[in-house]
């Protein structure tokens, strides 16, 4: 049987925010696109903003530029994710006027997206979010988690900026692998001296779970492809989804989603079926093609079921170049390791895709919310 999977509501998929960049050190400038789901009365319509405003329409989903007030050079180490209608910064740094100009702890820095015509960011000055490693949203909403080079777990209520963040300490130095709105999934690699270990951080009650320990031979993320071979993972139950360049088991470059089991701490033998190889959907597998892929991330566009988003971009390597970018969204099917009639446990089945232009940039950085 498959997991339930019917549409609960007529929520709308969370809005997909993506970060562009010149590229220029001295005075960069960022670009903001959104990729936003039709609603059912906005489909067929005309749209109300104006016609430089609209990069990319289709039946099902839009993209569209966001104006926000530049911000200079922001650290690629810096998460940043949406809450509340608001977009955040968190730790990093900010450089103005190029890489001699004055440095800024940035803390958190927002803005509120409901504005029509942003003028500033907002900044909470805080020494306690220089250093990220990454950020969850609540399932809520309402609060953001961060994880800390320092092995803490930092909360902040995103309706009260000027709280003090509260903190928690974690058993270990944990990596992320992946997240969800109420946990983190950790892992600590093997020592020839000391075994790895994998758990969850349970967010809201605080708590830590451990899930397996394994020896240097058994560590299923030390190999060459792992991170640098992956590009953004989910959690889907308790499977880690990866959209990847490389097949984690024979390291033959073939773009897919692949599963990697928790409970059983090993990579499925096959990907995820169903997605396109074509260029469009997901990268060429032709191995030439490896080299022209700039940016990719997974994302889960939707909270009431197991919908995701693909997006991946093409270099810009010439001044008359665009940047391409790539998006589509699928419902992921897991099956049930009873069900002796199905060979593949996860099947994907496609929604919608589409390719729009970013101009003379690189897309460095995506989120929902």
């Amino acid at each position: 049987m498959d997991s339930p999977l019917t549409k609960k509501s007529e929520v709308m998929d969370m809005p997909i925010y993506l970060q562009f960049i010149d590229g220029e050190v001295k005075d960069p400038h960022h670009r903001w696109f959104v990729i936003e789901e039709k609603s059912g009365v906005d489909k067929g319509t005309d749209d109300e903003l104006r016609p430089e405003l609209w990069i990319h329409k289709s039946e099902q989903d839009r993209v569209r530029v966001v104006k926000l007030p530049n911000i200079g050079y922001a650290t690629a180490a810096a998460p940043f994710l949406v809450a509340k209608s608001r977009l955040f910064f968190v730790g990093g740094v900010t450089v103005r006027g190029g890489w001699d100009g004055k440095v800024d702890n940035n803390g958190i820095l927002y803005i509120d997206l409901q504005q029509r015509s942003p003028i500033s960011w907002s900044r909470f000055a805080t020494r306690n979010f220089k250093y990220v490693r990454t950020a969850v949203v609540s399932d809520d909403g309402d609060w953001i988690y961060l994880l800390t080079t320092a092995d803490r777990v930092l909360r902040f209520n995103c309706h009260h900026l000027e709280d003090k963040p509260e903190a928690f300490p974690l058993p270990f130095t944990g990596r992320p692998i992946a997240s969800t709105g109420s946990k983190m999934l950790l892992y600590n690699p093997a020592r020839e001296a000391k075994p790895g270990l994998l758990g969850f951080c349970h967010l809201e009650s605080r708590s830590w779970e451990e899930i397996c320990s394994f020896p240097v031979d058994k560590d299923p993320f030390t190999c060459w492809r792992f991170p640098k071979w992956s590009a953004t993972v989910v959690l889907a139950q308790d499977f880690v989804i990866d959209f990847g360049s490389f097949h984690p088991r024979t390291g033959m470059y073939e773009p897919a989603l692949y599963v990697f089991d928790i409970r059983n701490n090993v990579w499925l033998p096959e990907p995820v079926q169903g997605l396109s190889n074509d260029g469009i959907v997901l990268p060429d597998p032709d191995v030439k093609s490896q080299w022209l892929i700039s940016y990719t991330a997974l994302m889960q566009v939707r909270r009431d079921e197991l919908k995701f988003a693909l997006v991946w971009s093409k270099l810009c390597n010439a001044d008359d170049d665009q940047t391409e970018v790539h998006w589509s969204k699928f419902i992921l099917h897991i099956q049930n390791n009873d069900d002796q009639d199905v060979s593949l446990p996860f099947q994907a089945v496609d929604l919608s895709y589409g390719i729009c232009y970013g101009g003379n940039t690189h897309l460095i950085k995506s989120t929902v919310g």
